[in-house]
Formats: C-alpha cells, sequence, structure tokens
C-alpha cells in the first residue's frame, strides 16, 4: 500500500481509526498528481524535502492543534488513484506531460467561473485570507492545476497551498476575486 492509499482508506474509514485521522505527506515534488490527489483526500499538510527539524515541528504542531471538518467516508469513495497514479507512471516512463489535476471534489475537469462582478487581483500567498474566491485556477509551473477559478479557500487549503510554494514558486502569489 502507498502512501495515497493508505490516505484514501483512513479517509473512508478504518475500524479503530477516527475519521479525522491527521495525515501528513512527505514530498520533494509539488507537480506530481499526488499532490492533487493527496488535496482531494484531504491531507493535512505537506513537508516538503529537504525538510528541518525546525519546519517539521511547525508543520506537525499546526496539524495535531488544528480541528478539521470531518466528511462523510462515501466523499473519498470516488477519488480514482489507479488511473491518476497510471496516468503518471506512463507520463514519466515516456518523458511526457503529466495530464492537469482536477480540483477536489470536482471530477469534471471544467473550471467553475468566478463569481460575477469580480475583478482579478494578484496577492501574495502569505497574505491571503480565509473566505477569498479565485479568480484563476491554482497551478503549479508547469500547469497542473490543484484548485479551479471560483473555489472558495479556507485556512487548512492555504496553509496547504503555502506548504507546496517552498518548492514551486508559482505558488507563491495568486488571483482573487474582489468586488
Amino acid at each position: 500500500m502507498n502512501g495515497l492509499e493508505l490516505l484514501k482508506a483512513l479517509r473512508k474509514g478504518l475500524p479503530g481509526v477516527a475519521l479525522d485521522m491527521p495525515f501528513a505527506m512527505l514530498t520533494g515534488h509539488a507537480d506530481k498528481p499526488v499532490v492533487g490527489l493527496a488535496f482531494e483526500l484531504d491531507v493535512d499538510c505537506f513537508l516538503i524535502k529537504p525538510i528541518t527539524a525546525a519546519v517539521m515541528n511547525e508543520r506537525l504542531v499546526r496539524v495535531l492543534s488544528t480541528d478539521r471538518p470531518v466528511k462523510s467516508p462515501y466523499d473519498y469513495h470516488d477519488v480514482d488513484l489507479d488511473s491518476a497514479i497510471q496516468v503518471a507512471e506512463a507520463a514519466v516512463g515516456a518523458n511526457a506531460e503529466i495530464p492537469a489535476i482536477v480540483s477536489p471534489g470536482d471530477r469534471s475537469g471544467e473550471p467553475r467561473p468566478a463569481p460575477p462582478d469580480g475583478r482579478d487581483q494578484p496577492v501574495d500567498l502569505t497574505s491571503v485570507r480565509n473566505g477569498v474566491i479565485l479568480a484563476k485556477p491554482i497551478a503549479t509551473t508547469s500547469g497542473h492545476v490543484l484548485l479551479q477559478a471560483g473555489t472558495e479557500l479556507d485556512q487548512r487549503t492555504i496553509e496547504r497551498l503555502q506548504d507546496l510554494a517552498e518548492i514551486d514558486p508559482n505558488l507563491k502569489q495568486i488571483y482573487i476575486t474582489t468586488k
């Protein structure tokens, strides 16, 4: 069982394991389909390699001291790990581009429109606050979409994006809708 399979099993409910079990993902690559799947499976934080003891401590303290919303185990049943991992492995083996990741909860691949009467405003990810609406999709440097336009950001999602921004400069600034 790989880490994503374990995370999915935890989120779907394992006997004797709390549904809100914190889960940290150790990775050296923000630009892989596993990151999008981890978002969809509600990973709590990303630990970016190489990691210092201080950063690891900060992230784990954050995760362990923050309540997370508990979704129904059925919310995770349709997360297709096998197809995404096979596509990624095939693309890496063929030295090809890996397709875009669909935003959490939206496997249609269709972007959601930004709210009307808004305008795009670029902001530094470190200054983003809970409840803002994305005006443009958030994507990694090579174009893999993590979150679609129209997504409302919560504090947990902002923190996970900040984690990933350590290794992907494209995630340091995002576009939000302002009225």
